[in-house]
């Protein structure tokens, strides 16, 4: 080989060698993960997620974790995600252009912001809802207790719109779902009452006048003392006195958004799907209510194999 030709074969492995670490460099997308609060849940889903995006060793990503209170402008990412509602609302009032995947806030809750901020949908947004969709709840209530034929349902006006897709939901399952719509917290206690004699069990579902501070221990110890199984949304619910509860955890939720973050930007740019319910869910089951209430459901495992491979 004479002298020129290998110079020239040296130029053009250099050349290459630049070229590919051009393209790599234009191929890492900056996140920005966006906490409603610092530690806690929110943390530990967003530690979950960066680790796996980037233990995995797959190069193409750079994650920066946020808490929203110090979010003061354009962060420059190519994506933002945002943990929890006030970070959702952090992130489309905020002056990036960067598309939004909002995680661990209620679907009833994104629509309102997405409602609210009206301007926000020129951008593109989505979520991957923190609620279980009402017919893998009711498929849950109907596999762990299969005496349960009527369903009551407690709805503020925060949820009332949903009350119609719960009762198509149930009717697809052959249960009768009864709504009672509650216009103050004091109305809660009276529709429960109602319940006594219409309903076999009652389906939570996270709306503010319904479930808070001040309602909670006295509705768990009405259906308690109804004799009432109750199906909730969170581990917290669980312990307060229902019977089962379906739910993601902060690691589910992690470990789900990471799918998602490979999948929105699998073509490069990042392409967002429409919002919808998280496929991760775990289910509990509170022994010493199933004890006391005179139920013996299937184990957790069981009923977990069942949900999972459900249509």
């Amino acid at each position: 080989m004479t002298l020129g030709t290998h110079i020239r074969l040296t130029l053009a492995c250099s050349l290459l060698l630049l070229a590919l670490s051009t393209w790599g460099a234009g191929q890492v997308h900056g996140l920005t993960l966006l906490l409603s609060e610092p530690g806690g849940v929110y943390q530990e889903a967003a530690e979950r997620l960066r680790d796996d995006l980037l233990v995995s060793g797959e190069p193409g990503f750079q994650v920066r974790i946020q808490n929203q209170a110090e979010r003061s402008g354009p962060g420059g990412e190519a994506l933002l995600v945002a943990f929890g509602v006030k970070a959702l609302r952090t992130a489309l009032t905020s002056r990036s252009n960067a598309p939004i995947l909002a995680l661990m806030v209620p679907r009833q809750s994104y629509e309102a912001l997405a409602g609210e901020h009206a301007a926000a949908r020129g951008r593109m947004v989505t979520a991957i809802w923190l609620d279980q969709p009402y017919g893998r709840q009711l498929a849950l209530l109907r596999a762990a207790l299969p005496q349960v034929k009527r369903v009551g349902v407690l709805a503020g006006e925060a949820s009332k719109s949903q009350t119609d897709e719960i009762v198509r939901a149930g009717e697809s399952l052959q249960l009768r779902v009864s709504p009672r719509l509650v216009g103050a917290s004091g109305e809660v206690f009276t529709a429960l009452a109602d319940f006594e004699r219409e309903v076999d069990a009652l389906l939570l579902i996270p709306d503010p006048l319904v479930v808070n501070r001040a309602t909670l221990q006295s509705l768990m110890l009405n259906t308690y003392h109804q004799r009432l199984p109750v199906l909730a949304y969170s581990e917290s619910l669980l312990r307060s006195g229902a019977l089962l509860a379906l739910y993601a955890t902060p690691r589910q939720v992690g470990q789900e958004g990471a799918v998602a973050i490979r999948a929105i930007f699998q073509r490069g740019e990042p392409r967002l799907p429409p919002p919808a319910y998280t496929r991760a869910l775990t289910v509990k089951l509170n022994w010493s209510v199933a004890r006391s209430l005179g139920f013996n459901p299937p184990s957790e495992a069981e009923l977990t194999a069942r949900l999972e491979t459900a249509p």
